[in-house]
C-alpha cells in the first residue's frame, strides 16, 4: 500500500456495520479515537438508527464498511471514497465536498466513486451490470445514503469510505436467508449458504479477508497522531 497520511481535522464519529467490519475498524483506532457507532445490516435499519444519531453534536462524521464492486476495474481490495450516492429511487446526494477531498488526499490509493445503496443484496454478477448500467454508480452497499440523507441534513459533514470486497463479474452465495429481521448475521444459516457454493463462498470468503485488512490498514494510516 501506498504511504497514508492522516487526517488534518479529526473526525467526530465512524459509522460501521457490525461484526466482522466493526472490530477491523475497532482495531485500526487509537484509544483517542472518534467515537465508533455499530450500525445493523440494510438500508431499513440505517434510517431506523439514524433518528437517535441526529442529535449528537458532531460535525465531521464518516461512514465506512466493506461494499461491492459494480463496474469492471475496481477489483478486490479498491479503497472507494464516495463522492455522491444514489438510492434505488433514484434520488442522488453529494456526500460532503471538503471531508471527501481531505479523505481522498490523505489515502493516495483511493478512487472517487459514485456509490448505490441497495435495498437487497446483490449477489449474482448480472444484477451488479444491471445496476450500473441503471444508476452510473461503481460500487454498492447497503447503509449509506440514509445516513448520508439524514445526518447532512442535521448540519453535519459527512462522506463515505468503502472497500471492495466482490467484484462484479462473479456470482457470489446469496446471503438474505442469513440476514435476521433486526439486520444481524445468523451464524448458522450463514454457514449453510457458504457451503451450498463452496467455490462462491471460497471467493467471498476470501475477498472479504482482503477488503477487511485494506479496511485495517486504511483507518490506522487516517487516524495517525
Amino acid at each position: 500500500m501506498s504511504p497514508l497520511t492522516a487526517l488534518h481535522n479529526p473526525l467526530d464519529a465512524i459509522l460501521v456495520p457490525q461484526g466482522a467490519e466493526y472490530q477491523a475498524v475497532r482495531r485500526a483506532l487509537p484509544l483517542e479515537a472518534p467515537e465508533l457507532i455499530p450500525l445493523a445490516i440494510g438500508p431499513q435499519h440505517a434510517a431506523q438508527r439514524v433518528a437517535s444519531l441526529r442529535l449528537r453534536r458532531w460535525r465531521r462524521v464518516l461512514v465506512t464498511g466493506v461494499c461491492g464492486s459494480l463496474e469492471p476495474g475496481y477489483g478486490v481490495g479498491t479503497v472507494a471514497v464516495c463522492n455522491r450516492l444514489v438510492d434505488t429511487t433514484g434520488a442522488e446526494l453529494n456526500c460532503d465536498p471538503l471531508l471527501t477531498s481531505e479523505l481522498l488526499t490523505a489515502i493516495p490509493m483511493a478512487v472517487s466513486v459514485k456509490g448505490l445503496t441497495s435495498h437487497r443484496g446483490l449477489w449474482l454478477g448480472r444484477d451488479k451490470q444491471v445496476a450500473w448500467q441503471r444508476y452510473g454508480a461503481q460500487v454498492v452497499d447497503l447503509e449509506s445514503y440514509p445516513l448520508l440523507a439524514a445526518l447532512s441534513k442535521a448540519g453535519m459533514a459527512v462522506s463515505v469510505l468503502r472497500v471492495v470486497s466482490d467484484d462484479c463479474t462473479h456470482d457470489l452465495p446469496n446471503l438474505d436467508g442469513a440476514i435476521a429481521s433486526d439486520g444481524r448475521l445468523r451464524p448458522w444459516p450463514l454457514a449453510a449458504s457458504l457451503l451450498s457454493q463452496p467455490l462462491a463462498g471460497y471467493r467471498l470468503v476470501r475477498g472479504s479477508w482482503q477488503a477487511l485488512r485494506v479496511l485495517r490498514q486504511t483507518l490506522s494510516g487516517l487516524m495517525r497522531c
